[in-house]
């Protein structure tokens, strides 16, 4: 059974503050959602087989407005 660890110092740390304010909420349910889904179907990591759009929208299920969710998670690599 796959499961996902989350440092309990999560919300707080300064990338999630960041990404808090530059995403809202939702981006932050957005990056739970990437993890969930890695833990799952990429353990590894791999993703070359989804699209940049596809990863945004069918995996994170990032609504607003496109590009701009990857960008910034990039961004705070």
């Amino acid at each position: 059974m796959a499961y996902l660890n989350l440092d309990p110092d999560f919300l707080n740390h300064p990338k999630t503050i960041r990404l808090l304010g530059e995403t809202g909420p939702e981006g932050v349910v957005c990056l739970l959602r990437l993890w969930c889904f890695c833990a799952k179907f990429a353990p590894n990591g791999d993703l070359s087989r989804y699209s940049a759009s596809a990863i945004e929208k069918e995996i994170m299920q990032w609504h607003s407005e496109p590009e701009k969710l990857l960008i910034t998670l990039q961004k705070m690599h």
